[in-house]
């Protein structure tokens, strides 16, 4: 699981440079060796897209096209923000010239009046610090509980050095606006109900090499 830092107030759209809504409405995220305190984007030095070992990347932070209250207002039937109070980002390290996924993380957020304004998100990748809890096993986890991207991906290339792979964030809730029928592989039955979808809030990638 990662760490997310809580915000205190949304942020300025029209002031922010580093914010990129695509035209379906996606927002962004960036990633950076150093922290991404809220408001502080004038601080912002070494945000990138490209990383190479030892470099760490420390935090990333989200931009969505509008708050969490609004996208609560999505989904004619059923909408995960609104009636459960749950949205999800998912953590996916993959290789760079191939579809083969080599981790996926899904870590579940709760919604609610304290974070309803969001409209940006903070989180803290770096495998040493304490507030940084992802919950791996084995190669992908650091002596704190943390994901450590290069010692995954040194343990995934052996000494088929150098590699380079690409972590992706998806930061998502689900919605349903119609009803209908879908096939249960796990069942295997036909099922009759609300037609559920994930919708990204803000999607962001970097390349990472260990060489």
């Amino acid at each position: 699981m990662i760490w997310l830092v809580a915000l205190t107030a949304a942020f300025s759209i029209s002031a922010n440079t580093y914010r990129q809504i695509d035209a379906k409405g996606v927002g962004n995220c960036i990633f950076a060796t150093h922290g991404l305190p809220l408001g502080g984007e004038a601080t912002y030095s070494d945000v990138r897209k490209t990383f190479t070992a030892p470099q760490t990347i420390v935090e990333h932070r989200c931009y969505f096209a509008k708050t969490l209250e609004e996208f609560a207002k999505d989904g004619k039937l059923e909408n995960s923000l609104r009636d459960s109070g749950k949205y999800w980002s998912r953590y996916t390290i993959r290789g760079v010239d191939s579809s083969a996924e080599l981790l996926n993380i899904l870590k579940p957020w709760t919604y609610g009046e304290a974070n309803a304004k969001f409209d940006q998100s903070r989180s803290i990748l770096d495998p040493t610090n304490p507030q940084c809890h992802v919950l791996g096993s084995g190669h992908t986890a650091s002596s704190v509980g943390c994901l450590d991207i290069e010692k995954t991906l040194r343990w995934i290339a052996g000494d088929k050095l150098p590699v380079t792979a690409r972590v992706c964030v998806d930061t998502f809730y689900t919605v349903a606006d119609v009803r209908g029928e879908r096939w249960d592989e796990a069942r295997k039955a036909l099922l009759v109900g609300p037609l559920t979808e994930q919708r990204s809030i803000a999607v962001g990638c970097v390349d990472y090499t260990v060489n």
